[in-house]
């Protein structure tokens, strides 16, 4: 259980490509009982210096950003998220939020190595998610972007300045089959 209130993270030095600022994921979190429960992040900054692949990878029981700024996300190649979520039952709490990042900006993805792990009762409300207008030509997929989950609640976000360029649209659900792990947990209902 932890709560991190008015706390600024920045990722600075090591490679230009890659790397998290908030990582609560491992490669041994093969069951749900090794998933770490409860951790809100609430009235904090999370910012980086240099590419930054995920600015919070969110993998808990029991999650919540709240009233928080999570910017610049971006790396010269790949995928950069600022907030990405899979391998996790929920429930996902993202709300009243500044959220820029310049790939999937906030990304409920597939795979993940629990076997039939589907995250359900995800909240995304009263949020700002977009890109910075000075990122054009290093932004290129979704602002919101599903492969799967269940029990979805969207209200009250303002989804602006997408720069996408190479999956249009900003908004997407795309349930598929998984390549990224033993889920086979893969599909959106109750949106």
């Amino acid at each position: 259980h932890v709560r991190f209130i008015g706390v600024e993270f920045i990722r600075v030095g090591g490679i230009v490509n890659g790397g998290d600022a908030l990582n609560f994921w491992n490669n041994n979190l093969t069951t749900a009982a090794t998933i770490p429960r409860d951790i809100v992040i609430d009235r904090s900054i999370v910012r980086r210096t240099i590419g930054t692949n995920k600015l919070v990878n969110m993998q808990v029981v029991r999650g919540a950003i709240i009233d928080s700024e999570l910017i610049n996300a971006t790396q010269v190649l790949g995928d950069a998220n600022a907030v990405w979520v899979f391998n996790t039952p929920g429930p996902v709490k993202i709300v009243n939020n500044l959220i820029l990042g310049a790939g999937e900006t906030v990304f409920f993805g597939a795979g993940g190595a629990v076997a039939n792990l589907m995250t359900t009762d995800v909240e995304v409300r009263r949020n700002r998610i977009g890109n910075d207008p000075s990122w054009v030509g290093t932004a290129g997929k979704n602002l919101l972007e599903w492969k799967s989950g269940l029990r979805i609640w969207v209200a009250e976000n303002i989804i602006e300045e997408d720069l996408t360029t190479g999956q249009p649209p900003s908004v997407t659900l795309t349930p598929r089959p998984n390549t990224e792990g033993p889920t086979g947990a893969n599909f959106i209902d109750d949106i």
